[in-house]
């Protein structure tokens, strides 16, 4: 390669020594290698003319002076602008109708041998034709401005096109996550500034350059990027390591609320395990709120964060407390007033209450009814001054109760309805507020009230040592009876038959007692006020 002289030697031109060429004045000649292809980028072009923009590489490309064809078809002349880059770039529109789903070799030519079939490069490096691809839905549809959202798109015409395989979310390009088949994509949402009122145009390339166009009658799919979702609490903060708690988290952010309605797959993550959020019944995501259920987990302390969708998960540190779980053993008195006000004591393991976020008094006592123990919730939450620790009875009454330590726990019995009277009453206990309780291991029985109607005798000496016999109502085989003579008592009673029982007199000094009596326990007293004289 390279110029030469073209060299003429005239008849005439001959001196001394012989003829000599004449160089005066006469045209070079310059000898060029062939050009050559090495790689054309992207290797997949639109069928039909589409106007695809190819990167072919290679060498000894000159300006002006190269043409380009792809299979039978010429590209645009080698004078055009742009066209030949450099010596080893051109850039250049795929020319030709083509079909789809063909290929076609590029090559090149010096132009002034364009014509010369020999003269072009067999590189055989081939050029595919498809179809531009079409994008109808997103799921999810939205993610936050911090990325990482994974989303799949249904469509046509995707291509397991490796890198070239193209997700763009407005202004920015992004590699697909992965090609699952000819109708669906991922792809992971880039960090984008937030906008929730309009969405970005999320299109599909199989070749890196020719995105999906609107559909007809579907318009244009859109991905909208909303702020970063930001969790504030946990209500409650606490629960068994056996899991099951239904937490409601406190945040911002975590659905649009355009978008509120199509509640996404949102998900909380205690520690390392994710869950999804419930999204049924009253548990719907909201902008504010969303109900998870805590996995189990060994004791101790978890971060729980969240995801709209498959995205990232917040980095916010919220802890849940994953505790003993509460365990009744013992309850005392077993039996009480089917009107309520009997304080039982629980002796147990785990009676412990947290304090985080969202008010617990970790340890501390919530006094049963008394509007001054340790809540759950802060004063707006729909949960606000239910006590964090609580019994349940018959798996339907609840109340709250105090801790005298991490071993007793007390409550006092509700009013049950009647027909729960003379009949075993499973007991369990709770450390948050009845999100979850311990499981049955302990019984309680509401009795009718006992009614002294009549004594016999009505009177007796101050020695005491009276066999009084006590005529009413509510005195059974089944539970043991006491009397009381004034403030003196218990004193047990001997059950005689229905109705009947007779207890001694204690010595007392003169004047008329009181005389009431008590089933089953020994602190519910009737109230009848019938006398006894001493």
């Amino acid at each position: 390669p390279g110029f030469h002289v073209i060299q003429v030697t005239l008849p005439w031109a001959h001196g001394a020594g012989g003829a000599h060429p004449v160089m005066d004045r006469l045209p070079q000649i310059q000898h060029r290698v062939g050009a050559a292809v090495f790689a054309v980028h992207p290797r997949a072009a639109v069928p039909g003319g589409g106007g695809t923009v190819l990167n072919i590489h290679g060498r000894d490309f000159v300006v002006g002076e190269t043409a380009v064809r792809l299979g039978e078809f010429t590209a645009a002349a080698p004078h055009a602008a742009g066209v030949v880059v450099s010596s080893a770039l051109i850039r250049v529109e795929a020319a030709g109708m083509h079909h789809f789903d063909t290929q076609a070799p590029a090559e090149v030519a010096s132009s002034h041998d364009a014509a010369d079939a020999a003269a072009w490069s067999t590189d055989g490096l081939l050029v595919a034709f498809h179809r531009v691809p079409s994008a109808y839905y997103s799921d999810p549809s939205w993610g936050t401005e911090a990325g990482g959202t994974s989303c799949k798109l249904t469509g046509r015409e995707f291509r397991d096109a490796g890198a070239q395989l193209k997700c763009q979310f407005g202004s920015t390009v992004v590699t697909a996550a992965g090609f699952i088949s000819m109708n669906h994509v991922d792809c992971v949402s880039p960090a984008h500034a937030p906008n929730p009122q309009r969405g970005v145009r999320l299109a599909v390339a199989v070749n890196g350059r020719d995105y999906s166009d609107e559909v007809e009658r579907r318009g244009q799919l859109e991905f909208t990027f909303g702020p970063q979702l930001e969790v504030f609490g946990l209500e409650p903060n606490h629960g068994p390591g056996t899991g099951g708690t239904v937490v409601t988290v406190h945040g911002g952010n975590f659905v649009p609320t355009a978008m509120e309605s199509q509640q996404p797959a949102f998900s909380c993550r205690f520690g390392l395990t994710p869950v999804l959020a419930s999204v049924t019944g009253v548990n719907q995501v909201t902008p504010a709120t969303a109900v998870c259920r805590a996995p189990p987990h060994h004791v101790g302390f978890v971060s729980v964060e969240v995801s709209a969708g498959p995205g990232n998960f917040t980095t916010f540190g919220v802890m849940f407390e994953y505790q003993a779980a509460a365990a009744p053993d013992v309850l005392f008195p077993p039996t009480g007033l089917a009107s309520g006000g009997t304080l039982v004591t629980v002796a147990g393991a785990n009676f412990i209450a947290s304090n985080n976020q969202f008010g617990y008094g970790h340890g501390n006592p919530a006094h049963p009814g008394s509007g001054g123990g340790i809540f759950v919730g802060s004063s707006s939450d729909p949960l606000a001054g239910l006590d964090a620790l609580a019994c349940r009875f018959g798996n339907a009454y609840t109340v709250g109760a105090s801790a005298v330590s991490s071993a007793v726990l007390r409550c006092e019995t509700p009013v049950f309805s009647d027909a729960t009277i003379d009949r075993a009453l499973a007991v369990d206990t709770s450390n948050n507020g009845g999100e979850d309780f311990a499981g049955a291991q302990t019984y309680f029985e509401p009795l009718a009230h006992a009614l002294v109607v009549s004594l016999s005798p009505r009177a007796g000496t101050n020695n005491g040592g009276t066999v009084v016999s006590v005529y009413g109502q509510g005195f059974t085989v089944d539970e043991p009876v006491w009397c009381r003579f004034g403030s003196t008592g218990p004193i047990p009673a001997e059950f005689m038959q229905e109705g009947v029982v007779q207890c001694k007199s204690p010595a007392k000094r003169g004047g008329v007692l009181p005389l009431e009596v008590s089933r089953g326990n020994t602190f519910d007293w009737s109230r009848n006020n019938v006398g006894f004289t001493v």
